[in-house]
This record gives structure tokens, sequence and C-alpha cells, in this order.
């Protein structure tokens, strides 16, 4: 199963919320390392656990952000815009 497959099955368990988790290179493969969605409006936005993402930098060199869209197309929203800045 690639970390693909992995976060869509998360994105499918998580929603209506949005689900979001962290893409690293562990042992020189890249794994996704689902999170915790702090954030207030579930549906709309998301926050990363700190604590997961220290697990994901602890585990190895984190290189993407990832997070589902369940109320809105899978385009970037202004908001992802901004926070790639």
């Amino acid at each position: 199963m690639t970390w693909q497959d992995i976060a869509l099955k998360h994105a499918e368990k998580d929603a209506p919320h949005e689900a979001c988790g962290l893409l690293a290179v562990y042992k020189g493969k890249e794994k996704y390392f689902p999170c915790k969605n702090l954030a207030e409006d579930l549906g709309e936005q998301f926050i990363i656990d700190p604590d997961d993402w220290v697990k994901a930098e602890d585990a190895g060199e984190v290189i993407a952000v990832f997070h589902s869209h369940p109320q809105v197309p899978p385009f970037p929203s202004q908001a992802d815009l901004a926070s790639c800045e």
C-alpha cells in the first residue's frame, strides 16, 4: 500500500472533517504520518497537533503537509496558498 492510499483512507475516515498529516522520508522511503486536527472548525480548516509533528520529525525528514478538502473541490484555497508562503 502506498502512502497515497494510506492518506486517502485517513481522509475518508475523518470525513466530513478535514484530515491532515505529514509526509516524511523514513528509512529512505516516503511515509505518511496521520495527524490530529486541532482546528475549531474541523470541516473548513486544519491545525496539525504539534505532538504529531514532533513524532513525524523524530522519525524522519518532513517533506510535505497533507490535508483533505471534504467540503470543497480539491484545489488549494486562498488560506492554503497564504500558508505556503
